[in-house]
């Protein structure tokens, strides 16, 4: 943290010590001289040296919390998309309609847990970057759950192609379906395969860059503008 006043610091004891002299009392009138003496001149370099010490140390341990902070952080979101996305591929894969429920209560789990991502990206991470991927992320989640329960209710394919175009983020994925899988899948399902395909790179994406970021510095976060999803966004 920047202190921006220097009566901000909390100045180590010796510092205190030092204030409560009256050393109008002890100096000699000879200040030059004083000050000359080696023995003076050494105990002020070790007690400086000592609260300059003091100082970083605590630079140092503030740092490490706030880098301990940011790896849990990344973490438990990581864990969060991880078990929905991995929901989403055994529904998407396997045509497993019955895990459709699973699916919601941990769509659920991510969506009321939007608030404090934003607030602790900003804090922790220092970054928009991170909440804004993570609150396209779990709404496009949320499209592929509705899209797949209205296919399993009314089965009808031309009317989950026009829902899959309509909310997807990015159309051009469907055009090159061969780059996210190679797997046989009927329509609509090759291409809910190749939807989850792109979110799972994206979620694998943004948790990566943010947790290196974390291990690296603590410092802020960013995600290079060719990366991020919330900057093609049409439905954030």
């Amino acid at each position: 943290m920047l202190v921006k006043n220097k009566m901000d610091f909390d100045y180590p004891n010796i510092f205190h010590f030092f204030y409560e002299i009256d050393w109008r009392a002890i100096l000699p009138k000879n200040w030059y001289a004083f000050f000359d003496n080696k023995s003076v001149a050494g105990l002020i370099q070790v007690f400086v040296g000592a609260g300059l010490l003091g100082k970083l140390s605590q630079v140092r341990d503030e740092k490490k919390a706030r880098q301990d902070e940011a790896i849990k952080f990344v973490e438990e979101i990581a864990d969060l998309l991880n078990s929905a996305l991995t929901q989403l591929f055994i529904i998407v894969k396997g045509k497993k309609y019955e895990n459709l429920p699973q699916l919601d209560e941990l769509t659920g789990i991510l969506f009321k847990k939007r608030m404090s991502v934003r607030v602790r990206s900003k804090a922790i991470l220092k970054s928009d970057d991170f909440w804004k991927e993570y609150d396209v992320l779990i709404r496009q989640i949320v499209y592929c759950h509705s899209i797949i329960d209205n296919f399993y209710k009314h089965n009808d394919v031309k009317i989950t192609k026009e829902e899959i175009r309509e909310k997807i983020i990015n159309l051009s994925i469907l055009e090159k379906t061969d780059q996210f899988t190679s797997m046989e899948l009927e329509i609509p399902w090759k291409e809910l395969l190749v939807w989850s395909e792109y979110l799972w790179q994206g979620s694998d994406r943004l948790l990566s860059l943010s947790l290196k970021s974390a291990i690296r510095s603590g410092g802020s976060f960013h995600i290079p503008a060719n990366k991020r999803m919330h900057s093609d966004a049409r439905h954030t």
